[in-house]
């Protein structure tokens, strides 16, 4: 699907999720092979006009980079630098130096073809939001070691999500309840796929808050979504239809807790659904043991190829960069 992509989409799509300046100028100097310097000058300034772009802007110190860069390259080939590029950099320039803890990045999903007809063409910036495509942004912190780590963008919430979106008809009208919320994505993901009810739920507070702002940008607000406060120890099988958790297995030391807290959910009649990065080969062995000695079942439901889905994240990095170590499975009853 990512070869359907025109290089302007994809330069796009890169930008919103503050892929690596030099990156970006790597993939320039592949892409375009005519006057490199101008036309990733140009591809830039699409990007920085862009209407998501001015309501979510990156930050200044990832502004200053990119810009840096582009300006690097111009002057390494002799050529201009527009003033749409020198303009904003000089602007960077003048800014005080400051830590951003926070930083606006956007991901798109669909089909390319639906993206690059609604985002180029000035059609809005949250096209279809639905099934067949949209944008969904993300206040999120970039330094993994300040804050709460569920304020950041794991590879299995991507992946579950879009398993969720290419399987609609699992969640809607349902009732969902998510372990571990994280920035919100899965949350604005079943608003737009029709959930009955969905309670978001974490142990933190701060990753709370920046759940609730993330919907409210997203426009996932409503009667229909919760956001709690949950512990697994504090917690007993709640009404739900799915139970999904997505990167809940990096840990260990929680599972005594949360493996018979599932097998409660699967007693009780729900589907459960968990997403997991294998970054420990004996941690996820000791999840699978546990989870036999419960009396249940952990299905491996993984989709290999991505190409294939229907509705896919478009040019996401987290998923190009980790999909073979993403596996999905669904927990049940050992006899089911």
């Amino acid at each position: 699907m990512y070869s359907e992509l025109c290089i302007e989409d994809r330069f796009l799509l890169r930008f919103w999720q503050c892929e690596r300046p030099s990156e970006l100028v790597k993939l320039a100097k592949v892409q375009f092979k005519h006057e490199p310097s101008f036309n990733f000058q140009e591809a830039i300034r699409k990007c920085l006009d862009h209407p998501l772009t001015k309501q979510f802007p990156p930050g200044t110190a990832y502004l200053r980079k990119l810009l840096k860069e582009v300006v690097l390259l111009a002057e390494s080939e002799g050529s201009e630098v527009t003033e749409d590029i020198a303009t904003p950099y000089s602007e960077t320039l003048l800014q005080p130096e400051q830590d951003e803890g926070w930083t606006y990045k956007s991901f798109c999903y669909g089909d390319p073809h639906v993206f690059s007809q609604h985002f180029w063409r000035g059609r809005g910036n949250s096209p279809c939001p639905g099934v067949q495509g949209g944008s969904i942004t993300l206040r999120l912190a970039q330094n993994l070691f300040e804050g709460s780590t569920g304020c950041h963008e794991w590879e299995a919430g991507f992946f579950l999500a879009e398993y969720l979106l290419n399987h609609p008809d699992l969640v809607k009208g349902k009732r969902v309840l998510e372990l571990g919320c994280g920035a919100g994505l899965l949350g604005v993901i079943l608003q737009r796929l029709g959930v009955g009810s969905a309670c978001l739920t974490d142990g933190d507070d701060q990753t709370l808050r920046n759940c609730l702002h993330n919907l409210h940008i997203n426009g996932a607000e409503g009667p229909a979504i919760q956001v709690k406060h949950m512990q697994w120890e504090d917690c007993h099988a709640e009404p739900c239809d799915i139970l999904l958790g997505a990167d809940i297995l990096y840990d260990p030391e929680p599972f005594p807790v949360l493996v018979p807290l599932i097998g409660e959910f699967v007693r009780a009649g729900a589907e459960i659904y968990i997403c997991t990065k294998i970054r420990q080969g004996a941690t996820f062995a000791a999840f699978h043991q546990l989870v036999q000695d419960t009396g249940l079942r952990a299905e491996n439901i993984t989709c290999r190829s991505r190409d294939s889905l229907p509705v896919q994240f478009l040019e996401c990095l987290p998923l190009q960069h980790q999909h073979q170590e993403l596996v999905m499975h669904r927990v049940c009853c050992s006899a089911a």
